[in-house]
């Protein structure tokens, strides 16, 4: 059978895997949480910003692949901005995690 012949992802079974994934892909949302924490306190580390970003990066494939479309942009913008957060708005970076949070918080395949 090649692959344009499988039947059609069904959304029941697209959200049941997503609910799989959800508590792994919060998880890499509280990371972000926390980076963007320690850079407002002047603490982001180089290593803390690499691990900000590797997580961006998961988190922007991931959830296209559940419909999270604008869940993805941010996650990708995310990915850029720790890519070199010395010169990042700490205020700019929450509102942007707010937002992801926000995304991903609603059911996918609802729209």
């Amino acid at each position: 059978m090649r692959p344009e012949d499988d039947p059609p992802w069904d959304a029941d079974e697209l959200r049941a895997i997503w609910e799989e994934h959800r508590p792994t892909t919060f998880a890499r949302v509280a990371a972000l949480e926390r980076a963007v924490v320690l850079l407002a306190e002047g603490r982001l580390g180089d290593g803390d910003a690499r691990s900000a970003r590797r997580e961006a990066h998961s988190l922007s494939g991931a959830v296209s692949f559940f419909g999270y479309d604008e869940a993805s942009r941010i996650a990708a913008e995310l990915e850029t901005i720790f890519s070199d957060a010395t010169r990042a708005d700490p205020d700019r970076l929450h509102d942007m995690v707010v937002k992801l949070r926000s995304e991903l918080e609603r059911l996918p395949y609802t729209s």
